[in-house]
């Protein structure tokens, strides 16, 4: 089941609220890239993010969520969550920790 559509400044903002929360465990700070494929599909990615947990050990996390993007009322597009993938790490590792494909 697909996310509830939301007006797209909104969804991007709760998604930029929450990796700018989480900053403070990141090595190097990171924000979303957003790639426009297509008018109604937007692809936002945060890659390599490499953050520390409360004891010390490094983990590297990539991010990518699928949005789609309904235009048709002009000058107010709304935006839904389509798939996202989550995985993560040992930093110089290969084999992963977690990796999480959403099932839409």
């Amino acid at each position: 089941m697909r996310h509830g559509w939301r007006p797209l400044n909104k969804y991007l903002a709760v998604h930029d609220r929450i990796i700018r929360f989480n900053q403070k465990y990141m090595d190097v700070p990171r924000g979303y890239k957003e790639t426009w494929l297509t008018p109604n599909y937007l692809h936002l990615s945060c890659k390599n993010l490499v953050l520390t947990t409360f004891n010390g050990n490094k983990v590297r996390v990539d991010i990518r969520i699928d949005v789609e993007v309904d235009d048709s009322v002009p000058n107010r597009p709304k935006a839904r969550t389509f798939g996202y993938t989550f995985s993560a790490n040992q930093p110089g590792e290969s084999s992963f920790l977690i990796r999480y494909d959403s099932p839409h």
